[in-house]
Order: structure tokens, then C-alpha cells, then sequence
């Protein structure tokens, strides 16, 4: 019963109507000789009478669907466009558009304005945003095979969607069949949006939060080039906030008073939020709105996409990994366009006097010294954390602690059975007293775009995946793991031992060591942590 009840929630495609939309020929711009057909997520422009497909584009590449209107340059002589300027040409076209869409166009007898009457002579176009990946490359032999005897079609639909690489701009423009009443066609767009699962954001408003300073500095021209043209292409508004000081974000996140003129709305008013920059941007943005008195409903309601323009970028690489995507800022922005929502794990450490909201990683020992000493050589970019993980590996360090967890077990739920920090831990917690090389506590499995330390930690399995490296493990030993950090190959080494708890504490016993929560130095000594009930909705 269940199952026909979720077909009847399928999107449908409506050939009827499809069939009543015809487009020119792709190559001459001539005729109607075309029309949109659809099946197994591929939408084909074909012609009418013989059957080829001209192209196919996979509905889930898509971003964004509309029909854009022109006025033909012949129709307007040399005093219309001097009289009317460019500002005022488009705001006709608009007109035009708009009466043409809803049926209201009956002719030449329509008056947009006192000096401009409505003509016939606007050519309307499909506009279909695509960023389909990269194909393989082919063999010289395959290609030779493909002209002798020729593609199959049948398979090549099927697997159209599993195409390796990069993603890469592909926007279609057809050309509708000049008509009078483009009713139809603006019916096929919401039929497209539908099978696209685009039809859900119309009312949609987005907040972009930029650090211009982090990593390479790019965060502006990222989202200049990208994320500002890829969201026009969505048909989704937006505003924009280019950070200015540290804090910033976080202050834009709080309730604002109706006398504070910086910011034009409140959090409350989007529907999602970008943000822009290093790992550290959403930190800014959770810490902003854990300070408002209305933090549970809006961290309930609240989308957030991340693209990374930091040093690291961890979160977005993880997030990509995920969504079985290559990492860049547009496989970023392409996620938040579709739309897809994923629970993102946050978890809450407590140190003596401070607690701490968290969504990436905890490091101590190896991992802390080598990100937190490297600040003296920062200039130098991701590459420092190479060269210092060098020096530290050839002076050695080693600390003894006392580390408890609790097994992953169902039944526990941390925020009703979590001990204080000067409590003793329960006794079903299991402990491990030693001498550590190495504690990397993981909540997702990329702490950087080249680091690939936790392949089993998934964005919304409620578990820390804890890597820890004990004495004795000789450099060479130590080497091979560091190695294998970038594709996930410590996986198979001995010295390598992974733990997965819901709930941890640490209580270093030599002094010196650092905590390093999601890249950033807090205060030192005993620690315990948590994975929290409550995420964030991410785009993934």
C-alpha cells in the first residue's frame, strides 16, 4: 500500500502538454521541427517527425528553469532605443514576458506604455542551467568502435548520470516556436522544475555570508564568479554580507533591534545561509545564534550550504565526499542549488570553566601540536602543516593520559546521562591509561581537503570516530600512517587504532599538550565531549 502511495507522489511528466510545445531547429534557429520528450531522468530534445535526439540533459544536473524574452532588433528603430535606454528596453521585455506567460497577449492593440506599443516581434527562449560532470576520457579504440558501429543509446541513457570528473557549466538555450500565447510554455517550465525537484524554492530567500580574508583570499571572487551567478541562475534572491572583522558573522546571526541599520533583515526572514570561507566561518554563524533567545526554532528551521575558500576546508570537502562529489567551490554551490538536506552532527565539549560547540574534528597530542605550532609559519599556506608534521615527527613527542568512553551502546543519551567534568565517569565507561602519540577525534572524514583521516565518520551518525596512536610505534610506523592520511590508506596500518563512542573524556596527565577544537586552540587540561541530539540541515 505504502509503496503505490509514494508512486503517486512522483513527480510526472506531462507528455500532453509537452507535445503542444514546439522549438526551432538548434542549428538554423528556423522552424518548429522540435519538441522535449522524457524518460528515465533524461529530458531529450528530438525532432518531431524523425525521432533523433538532438541532446540530452539529465535532470539532475539541472539547476534552474525560465524562459527568457528578447525583442528582436528589427522591430525598434534608432528613436525607440535612444527614447526608451537600455533600463527601460528590459522592463518592456519584462512586460512583454509577463503578459505573454500568463495568455494575456492578444495582438498588437496591447499598450505596454504611452510611447511603446506591445509587438509581435519577441523571441522567447527555454533556458535550461545544467552542470552536468566531466565524461572519461575515451580510448582511441573505443571511439573508433563508437563510429563503426555506433553508440547504444539504451545504455548510454541509463548510465548517463555516472560520469566521472569535474563539474562543468552546460546551459541549454532553445528556441520556442514563435506563438502569441506562450501559456503552454510557461506550464512546461513548472513541469521541468518538477521532474528537476526545482519547484519547491520560488519563495526562497538566501543569506551569503563572505570572509574575505580566509585562506588564498579569494571568499569575494568566489562568490562574484560562482555563487552569486549560479543562485541568480536558481531564480532565487539573495543578500549578501562581506565580513569586515572577526565576528562579524556573528553578529549578523543575532535578533537585531529596530534602530540597528546595518543589516536590512533578520536571520529569520531566509529561508538558508551560505557561508563562505574557512572552517571557522560557521562556527562565527552557530555561535551567533546560540546567543538569541529563539535559537532551538531557528536552528530547527534553518538551511545552511558551506563553500570553502579557507586553507582547509574540511567541512566542505566531507560534505562533497558524501555526496559522491569531487571537491571545488561550484560541486559546493551545485549541492546547495539542488537542494538536498542532510542532518549535520554537532557536538558540545566542556573544559574547567568553558564549553565549546563543535561539528568537525578534536585534536590533541601529534595532530594539535603540528596545527597550532605551525601559526609561526601561516604565510606559507595548507603547506605548513606538512613541514612542521615533518619537524615534529623527527622530535617526537609523547604524552600520557587517562582516556574514557562509552561504547556504542543505544540506550545512552549524553545530554540526560552525561557526568559533570569533576565527577568520576559511570562505571560501564571503558578506559585506556597510556602513553599517546596521536588522539584525532572525528565527527566528519575530511579535516582538510587533502586529509582524509576518518573514512567511516558519516555527516549524521552520532558518533565520534576517535583515531588514536599509542607508544611504542617507530617513525618509520608513524611515517606510513601520516602517508596515508590523504587517501585513507592508514586505514590498514597495525599501529593505526580507530574507536567510535557517542561520548568521551581526556584527562592529560603530562603537561604541555594543547586541545584543538575544529582548528582552533581552547583551553587546556581535562575535556569530555558529547555528540548532541540536535544538528544543523545542511545542503549535501
Amino acid at each position: 500500500m505504502s509503496n503505490s502511495k509514494d508512486q503517486t507522489l512522483l513527480p510526472q511528466w506531462n507528455e500532453e502538454l509537452a507535445s503542444q510545445v514546439s522549438f526551432a531547429d538548434p542549428t538554423s534557429g528556423t522552424g518548429s521541427d522540435y519538441r522535449l520528450v522524457y524518460a528515465s531522468d533524461i529530458l531529450k530534445l528530438e525532432n518531431i517527425s524523425s525521432g533523433h535526439v538532438h541532446d540530452r540533459i539529465h535532470v539532475n544536473d539541472s539547476i534552474g528553469v525560465e524562459i527568457e524574452f528578447t525583442m528582436e532588433e528589427s522591430k525598434l528603430t534608432s528613436n525607440d532605443k535612444a527614447k526608451q535606454g537600455q533600463d527601460k528596453m528590459e522592463k518592456i521585455e519584462q512586460k512583454i514576458g509577463e503578459k505573454l506567460l500568463s495568455g494575456s497577449y492578444h495582438g498588437d492593440d496591447v499598450v505596454l506604455n504611452d510611447q511603446f506599443p506591445m509587438t509581435s516581434g519577441s523571441t522567447a527562449y527555454l533556458n535550461i542551467y545544467a552542470y552536468p560532470k566531466a565524461l572519461p576520457k575515451r580510448s582511441f579504440f573505443k571511439q573508433l568502435k563508437e563510429c563503426i558501429i555506433g553508440e547504444d543509446e539504451e545504455s548510454t541513457e541509463q548510465n548517463s548520470h555516472l560520469k566521472y570528473g569535474h563539474r562543468h557549466e552546460h546551459h541549454r538555450r532553445l528556441k520556442l516556436a514563435p506563438v502569441e500565447d506562450f501559456a503552454k510554455a510557461s506550464q512546461l517550465v513548472q513541469n521541468i522544475k518538477q521532474i528537476s525537484k526545482l519547484s519547491h524554492r520560488s519563495q526562497d530567500r538566501y543569506l551569503v555570508i563572505v570572509n574575505p580574508f580566509s585562506g588564498t583570499k579569494q571568499g569575494e571572487k568566489v562568490y562574484n564568479e560562482i555563487v552569486k551567478k549560479m543562485l541568480n541562475e536558481m531564480g532565487v534572491e539573495h543578500d549578501v554580507l562581506i565580513t569586515q572583522r572577526t565576528g562579524h558573522a556573528t553578529e549578523r546571526m543575532m535578533e537585531q533591534s529596530n534602530d540597528d541599520k546595518e543589516f536590512d533583515r533578520d536571520v529569520k526572514e531566509y529561508h538558508t545561509v551560505i557561508a563562505m570561507g574557512g572552517d571557522g566561518i560557521l562556527s562565527e554563524i552557530i555561535h551567533g545564534i546560540q546567543k538569541r533567545s529563539d535559537f532551538e526554532t531557528i536552528i530547527d528551521r534553518l538551511n545552511f550550504g558551506i563553500v570553502g575558500c579557507g586553507t582547509s576546508n574540511g567541512l566542505a570537502a566531507s560534505i562533497n565526499y558524501a555526496a559522491n562529489e569531487k571537491y571545488s567551490p561550484l560541486e559546493s554551490m551545485f549541492l546547495i542549488s539542488r537542494g538536498g538536506l542532510k542532518t549535520l552532527d554537532l557536538s558540545h565539549y566542556e573544559t574547567a570553566s568553558r564549553t565549546y560547540t563543535s561539528f568537525l574534528t578534536y585534536s590533541w597530542a601529534f595532530i594539535a601540536d603540528v596545527d597550532i605550532e605551525s601559526e609561526l609559519i601561516r604565510f606559507m599556506g595548507i603547506l605548513r602543516n606538512d613541514i612542521w608534521a615533518v619537524w615534529r615527527l623527527i622530535c617526537l613527542r609523547t604524552y600520557r593520559a587517562k582516556f574514557s568512553y562509552v561504547p556504542n551502546i543505544s540506550s545512552f543519551d549524553a545530554e540526560k546521562d552525561f557526568p559533570k567534568l569533576n565527577e568520576n565517569v559511570p562505571s560501564d565507561w571503558i578506559t585506556i591509561e597510556d602513553d599517546f602519540i596521536m588522539f584525532w577525534a572525528s565527527q566528519v572524514s575530511h579535516a582538510s581537503t587533502t586529509t582524509f583521516q576518518s573514512p567511516h565518520s558519516k555527516l549524521q551518525d552520532g558518533l565520534f570516530t576517535i583515531l588514536i596512536i599509542r607508544k611504542p610505534c617507530s617513525k618509520l610506523e608513524l611515517l606510513k600512517i601520516l602517508l596515508g592520511l590523504e587517501n585513507g590508506t592508514h586505514l590498514s596500518q597495525p599501529k593505526a587504532e580507530f574507536f567510535q563512542c557517542k561520548a568521551f573524556r581526556l584527562e592529560p596527565i603530562s603537561k604541555g599538550s594543547f586541545n584543538d577544537i575544529d582548528g582552533e586552540v581552547v583551553e587546556p587540561g581535562r575535556l569530555q565531549a558529547y555528540v548532541k541530539n540536535r544538528g544543523l540541515q545542511l545542503h549535501a
